[in-house]
């Protein structure tokens, strides 16, 4: 199995369309699940270090920040498949969602890079690099996504597109919502 991952891997990187597409037709969910999960922690733990250990009066030991990161960046990679998936329903989208799911996932790899981009980015008189480098990480990983969505939901590139933009816009305004109203009672 973990010769399959690492030729999944190497395929995004090569011939990425190939791989969403076989990737899509073989469904390794618990694969694709595992490489999202890495995905948050690698990103969490090369997250902000001067981040105040206080979050509304409470103090917040800085494992708890790391391990909610981790976890609320896994869930909300999750979710907003879900919610893309839907979406690319409407759009005509179509396939089962643990395909969608697997080729999703894997396209989200090369988020590997950003994290070293992410760490440069805090070094004094490299910040502009760093901050350019997880730039073209970040552009990397949504062409890619959106090429896996097309191939795992048999859409146009255009439809896979605004997809991912309908997606995102109303998952951002459903945490808003969210977040608002978690904190008004606290105001």
């Amino acid at each position: 199995m973990m010769e399959k991952v690492l030729d999944w891997l190497y395929g995004v990187l090569v011939s990425p369309s190939e791989v969403f597409r076989r990737l899509s037709e073989e469904q390794p969910v618990r694969p694709a699940g595992l490489l999202l999960l890495l995905l948050a922690v690698l990103t969490s733990a090369a997250g902000p270090f001067d981040v105040t250990e206080e979050f509304l009066g409470i103090e917040i030991p800085r494992v708890w920040m790391f391990l909610g990161s981790a976890i609320g960046t896994f869930v909300g990679s999750v979710a907003l498949m879900g919610a893309v998936f839907a979406v690319s329903a409407v759009f005509g989208g179509t396939g089962g969602f643990a395909g969608m799911f697997s080729a999703v996932a894997f396209a989200q790899f090369p988020a590997m890079f950003g994290v070293p981009a992410g760490l440069l980015s805090r070094v004094p008189g490299a910040a502009a690099i760093g901050g350019l480098l997880s730039f073209g990480v970040g552009m990397w990983t949504f062409i890619l996504s959106v090429i896996a969505l097309r191939e795992s939901r048999e859409l146009s590139t255009g439809m896979s597109v605004l997809s991912y933009v309908t997606a995102a816009l109303a998952f951002i305004i459903v945490v808003a919502v969210m977040v608002v109203v978690a904190l008004l009672p606290m105001l």
